[in-house]
């Protein structure tokens, strides 16, 4: 028989004393929740991080000028981009054997050409119990795409 049960986390434990979504994923990990609804978690912060960068990308180039010149390369660089980073560490956290976040956390540092980044996560999302499948032809791409410039170098 099931049995719906309802984790509600008193605002008055976190810090700030309003719930924040990092306490509510620490302390899902660590509680007895029924695993059925970390997939529902992790497929919801997955969304909002999306939902993140679709902003990020959508914004006016000047956002981007903001950052400075030495941090441009970092998948985190526009100032929306830090947002959706946290929200697929986050659905990283609340489902570890899910390749998802990593390959969005990829794609991500293959928009900012930060490659060697690309290659960890992945990597790190063909690793996981479920991986991502799409991960691996664009990890073959990326290699197939250093293979090239690697061969335009040595042609001079």
């Amino acid at each position: 028989m099931y049995s719906a049960q309802i984790y509600v986390y008193p605002a008055s434990l976190t810090p700030s004393g309003r719930l924040a979504l990092e306490y509510c994923v620490f302390h899902l990990q660590s509680s007895s929740a029924p695993r059925d609804v970390r997939p529902s978690i992790h497929r919801c912060l997955i969304y909002l991080g999306d939902l993140s960068r679709y902003m990020a990308q959508a914004a006016p180039k000047t956002a981007a000028a903001a950052v400075p010149q030495q941090q441009q390369h970092h998948p985190a660089a526009r100032p929306d981009w830090i947002k959706a980073a946290h929200y697929y560490r986050l659905a990283a956290r609340v489902l570890p054997r899910s390749g998802n976040p990593h390959n969005q956390l990829a794609v991500m540092a293959v928009m900012t050409n930060d490659e060697l980044r690309a290659v960890y996560h992945y990597a790190r999302s063909l690793c996981v119990g479920i991986p991502f499948q799409t991960a691996k032809e664009n990890l073959m791409l990326l290699f197939e795409q250093n293979r090239q410039r690697c061969v335009s170098i040595s042609s001079y």
